[in-house]
């Protein structure tokens, strides 16, 4: 099974990214600070050029988002057996 993008968030950086209308690219992980509905689905990333950004909530309903209070901001592949 290929590997899938998890973004992992503190609580913290979870809430502002929520409040901010911010999301993730589901390919790359990269982090879109604003501009996004939170059940947005399918935006142009800017670092990967995919069109596979997301809302944070939408994230979070794909099973994407790792909250990690004390772990900031790793984002990247792992394998679904991890």
């Amino acid at each position: 099974m290929p590997a899938r993008t998890i973004i992992r968030l503190s609580s913290a950086e979870y809430h502002r990214l929520n409040e901010d209308c911010g999301g993730a690219c589901l390919a790359c992980g990269a982090i879109r600070e604003d501009g996004l509905e939170p059940d947005a689905k399918g935006r142009r990333c800017d670092a990967c050029g995919a069109r596979k950004v997301a809302g944070i909530e939408q994230c979070v309903i794909l099973g994407r988002v790792q909250l990690t209070d004390g772990i900031t901001g790793r984002v990247g592949p792992i394998d679904d057996d991890e």
